[in-house]
């Protein structure tokens, strides 16, 4: 019962408390009477202002034509981080105008970094057998918790799944993946990639 009178007398301490509620809804009439004045000031000055805003019909949008779709679509701003609103022509752009950006073919991925460095020189060893004029440098490629062999650099991506099919002979789970190159390393468009006959490499 005793909690009960202290909330009782608290609520009559507040309604009693002079200007309290009054205060608040004096301010927020003095806000709603300032927006209205300045709306109807605006009115005075610009006809069209009011017209607009009295008479604003959302079904007209739709009837907009297309261009004028268009500048209404480019003249809103967006919220959105920048990073959102990029198309995959940006990227694509953005790729090409990198010279890092490329692509590389995995033969293998282990754990192990000891099966991974012999399997780095194996491929190093063999790699003059197994191309005739580009010579693809072969990366170790450290990502926790896996130890990957990637091998040579590649811009043109066709090129690189021409590679990993080719190689697929000796190393079945070659595959092409998007990494980061060296420009360097890039064959040229008269080079030779693979030998006129396919070498006899058992593994």
């Amino acid at each position: 019962m005793k909690v009960y009178r202290v909330i009782y007398i608290l609520l009559l301490f507040a309604l009693c408390t002079p200007g309290s509620a009054e205060a608040q809804i004096k301010r927020w009439l003095r806000g709603k009477t300032e927006k209205s004045e300045q709306h109807s000031a605006r009115e005075k000055e610009d006809p069209k202002y009011s017209n607009e805003r009295h008479s604003f019909d959302p079904v007209s949008i739709y009837k907009l034509p297309m261009n004028r779709l268009g500048d209404l679509q480019n003249s809103l701003s967006h919220d959105y981080p920048e990073v959102f609103l990029i198309t995959p022509l940006d990227v694509e752009t953005r790729e090409e105008e990198d010279p890092t950006s490329g692509f590389r073919i995995q033969l293998y991925s282990t754990r192990d970094v000891a099966i991974a460095d012999s399997l780095r020189a194996e491929f190093r060893m063999w790699s003059d057998s197994l191309f005739a004029e580009y010579q693809p440098e072969a990366y170790l490629d450290f990502r926790q918790p896996y130890y990957k062999i990637h091998i040579g650099d590649f811009k043109n991506r066709e090129l690189a799944i021409q590679v990993a099919r080719y190689l697929k002979r000796w190393y079945g789970d070659a595959w092409v993946v998007y990494d980061k190159i060296d420009p360097d390393g890039v064959p040229s468009d008269t080079m030779s990639i693979f030998p006129k006959s396919i070498p006899k490499i058992k593994r």
